[in-house]
């Protein structure tokens, strides 16, 4: 896992584009290019309609706002969802 501060990201929140769902997690990082959340912090429902585009809003490791939009989720992983 890389450690620069730019791939760390806290303060997040994802909202599905097309329903307004949020989920707001502590933290998640930027992997292979990208989003990484653990999927302990997914609210119950947040997912009853996955397809569609996603916004990760956040905060990263050097305090910068960072906006990631029409990202869709690629993986249902063991412990994280995957959004590019």
């Amino acid at each position: 896992m890389n450690d620069m501060p730019a791939t760390r990201l806290h303060h997040v929140v994802v909202v599905h584009e097309q329903s307004g769902a949020l989920w707001r997690a502590p933290d998640s990082r930027i992997r292979e290019g990208r989003i990484v959340v653990p999927a302990a912090a997914l609210p119950e429902g947040f997912l009853d309609h996955p397809a569609g585009t996603y916004r990760v809003e956040a905060v990263d490791g050097g305090n910068r706002s960072r906006l990631f939009t029409n990202l869709i989720l690629v993986t249902r992983a063991e412990g994280e969802y995957v959004f590019d």
